[in-house]
């Protein structure tokens, strides 16, 4: 099975969508955009009939905290997918909920390759799942 890959990560574009990687089939930088924006447009591919294959909100840091996300979804459009849609909304409402709690600050440089670092090494873990099940 195939997936694609959704970030607003400068790192997992530069090490794993220009290059490409086993499986993928498609990779969606969305360069600029927030945390918020990158569930949202996973959320309308989710209405498009693609699964949720790695959780919205994995890894441990909370979507006030940080300002980069990466998601994969199967790169097979079906039928609408409920969990995976009930998923994502549930997402993006804990989302909103943290944000309204506080924004994520105005960190330097180095917070920021601390960010994309960690959101890395999550999303490489699910490939890697991912490319051991397939």
């Amino acid at each position: 099975m195939k997936f694609i890959l959704v970030t607003n990560n400068q790192i997992v574009n530069e090490r794993f969508i220009a290059p490409g990687t086993k499986n993928m089939s498609q990779g969606i930088f969305l360069e600029g955009m927030t945390y918020l924006q990158v569930l949202e447009k996973v959320r309308e591919m989710v209405h498009l009939g693609h699964k949720l294959l790695t959780h919205p909100l994995s890894g441990s840091i909370k979507p006030n905290e940080t300002p980069y996300r990466s998601i994969l979804i199967s790169a097979e459009a079906g039928s609408l997918d409920f969990e995976s849609l009930s998923i994502i909304e549930e997402s993006i409402e804990t989302a909103r909920k943290f944000m309204s709690i506080g924004k994520p600050r105005n960190y330097n440089e180095r917070h920021h390759n601390d960010f994309m670092t960690i959101d890395y090494y999550v999303i490489e873990s699910g490939i890697e799942s991912l490319n051991q099940i397939w």
